[in-house]
């Protein structure tokens, strides 16, 4: 360093007047004073607070020095975190007001959106009730779907009411209850109530999003064993068991079409049908790219490991979809069906593979004992295949098609990953995790499908 640029660095003392206490530390003051330390003679610096009498380091407020300095920076501060705790105090009174006053906006447009349909509901019992609506099967179907989704949305709004009403009166009764146990029996109530009104108003809101013809028609659901081996066969089986689950809460029909079962116990592919109210509206966003993390059973040193699986939602063709299959571009075959079944199933020219010459579409059954049965589903299957593809081929700029559901079965590619030693879910199309993946495996999917529905239909909204 050039002389006389920076100034000098040594060793200076420092004393706390308020204790004695005395610290050496290098330092570039120059203090004139003079102190002994350890037998050394140092330069010597006061200085009127240090750790040793600080309150928040010592956490002692009992120091008075001779000028009353800690006295005065204790009231100082003191008075400083008192208002600073009032206008935090403030603060959380305006968020929890501002809170409420957007649940009664919420709730109230709510009232006035079921209201409405309630209306509707009247109108579409009377036209049911009309002698010749059976002339037009199309618009009796289509009033027969209206009606029942109507009849949900009256049939949970009714149930929300009722919800609310006993909140009111749990919430009235407890202020006067003295009793202990009743007062923590009542608090429980209340929790598991507010629980249920939420749930309820979940449902309710996405009963409220306009429907789409598609909603409630049936669909195809593939899944296949993606990158992972065995343990992403394993998770083929665990997703079809939480899909047939929600199934069953929602009162679905489902239907085996296709199974290719692997060694561990797995599938390599599973291919089902769904049916019942709202299905596609609820099940079309579980097409894609699902991510699972976790520790396969196999595993001796306790890794996780990451494997995927695809999944695809085909909309099974109706009366009204010009599909047009002519016998003449099927090419037929019958084999011996292998796996599970049965000593019929393999020994018997039962399995059914059908390819489909112009587009080159090849679906195989085997899991039925007949092969008339066999034959039914794959024609099903390959039917809702190439619908799709037309579908595709007329709205090219759309999401929907096969290909783009499936994606290559990478594990880059998702759309949802399932952390088990997390019992995390995440949904990264909407940013969405949840804490409860035990729950959502058993088939518990509400928060996840309700939330995708509302969300692109708000982002249909402003496109």
């Amino acid at each position: 360093m050039k002389d006389n640029t920076h100034p000098q660095y040594q060793e200076v003392l420092f004393e706390d007047s308020s204790t004695g206490t005395k610290f050496l530390i290098g330092s570039t003051l120059q203090p004139k004073e003079k102190g002994v330390f350890e037998g050394k003679e140092y330069p010597l610096y006061r200085v009127p607070v240090s750790s040793a009498s600080h309150p928040f380091f010592t956490k002692d407020n009992q120091f008075i020095d001779s000028e009353g300095r800690v006295d005065k920076f204790t009231k100082k501060y003191q008075r400083n975190s008192e208002q600073v705790k009032k206008a935090q105090e403030k603060q959380e009174e305006v968020k929890k007001e501002a809170l409420k006053s957007s649940k009664k906006k919420k709730s109230s447009s709510m009232e006035a959106k079921v209201q409405q349909l309630l209306k509707r509901l009247h109108e579409v019992e009377g036209l049911l009730g009309q002698p010749d609506i059976f002339s037009d099967q199309k618009a009796y179907r289509q009033l027969a779907q209206e009606h029942s989704q109507l009849t949900q949305l009256k049939e949970l709004w009714e149930r929300l009411e009722k919800i609310e009403k006993q909140l009111q009166d749990n919430q009235a009764l407890l202020q006067d209850e003295q009793d202990p146990e009743m007062v923590q029996l009542m608090r429980d109530e209340i929790g598991q109530l507010e629980q249920d009104k939420a749930s309820c108003q979940k449902e309710v809101e996405i009963l409220l999003v306009p429907p789409d013809p598609r909603d409630s028609r049936n669909i195809i659901m593939e899944l296949r064993a993606g990158t992972g081996g065995d343990e992403a066969a394993l998770f083929v089986a665990d997703c079809i068991r939480m899909y047939r689950n929600y199934a069953d809460s929602k009162g679905w029909k489902y239907e085996v079409l296709s199974t290719s079962p692997s060694e561990v116990g797995g599938y390599k592919e599973y291919i089902l049908s769904f049916s019942g109210t709202n299905v596609f509206r609820l099940m079309q966003y579980e097409a894609g790219t699902h991510r699972v993390q976790r520790v396969p059973e196999t595993e001796t040193q306790g890794r996780v490991h990451t494997s995927a699986i695809t999944v695809a939602v085909l909309l099974e063709p109706t009366e009204d979809d010009e599909i047009k299959i002519e016998e003449k571009d099927l090419r037929i075959e019958t084999y011996r069906a292998s796996g599970a079944g049965g000593q019929h199933v393999n020994t018997t020219d039962s399995a059914v593979r059908i390819v489909h010459i112009p587009t080159g579409t090849v679906v195989t059954c085997q899991d039925e004992r007949s092969q008339h049965k066999n034959r039914d589903k794959a024609m099903r299957l390959l039917s809702a295949r190439i619908s799709e593809e037309q579908r595709r081929k007329a709205h090219k700029e759309m999401s929907d098609t096969r290909s783009e559901q499936v994606g290559s079965g990478d594990r880059s590619e998702r759309i949802r990953t399932y952390n088990f030693p997390q019992n995390r879910i995440t949904d990264h199309r909407i940013n969405l995790t949840l804490y409860k993946l035990d729950r959502v495996m058993e088939g518990d999917l509400d928060d996840l499908t309700l939330a995708l529905v509302n969300h692109f239909y708000q982002e249909k909204l402003h496109s």
